[in-house]
């Protein structure tokens, strides 16, 4: 089953919460990032790994990633 699939068969309200689930972790993806290249100094304060930032980021990412990938390429 393909992730474009996948997400018409939720519900609406389901695949609403996915979406922004995804997007969320997608700017946390891109806090993380930043954080590792500029290293600020509240940031580190938090002691917030920006590795972990970074992984678990991209790990939420993937769902919005795959199906505008899937929905790209139908």
């Amino acid at each position: 089953m393909t992730a474009l699939a996948a997400l018409s068969a939720l519900g609406s309200t389901a695949r609403a919460l996915l979406l922004a689930y995804s997007a969320l972790n997608g700017v946390a993806l891109l806090v993380g990032l930043w954080a590792s290249a500029s290293r600020p100094a509240w940031f580190q304060r938090l002691e917030i790994r920006w590795f972990h930032v970074i992984v678990y980021g991209a790990i939420g990412f993937t769902p919005l990633l795959s199906a505008s990938l899937a929905k790209a390429a139908a």
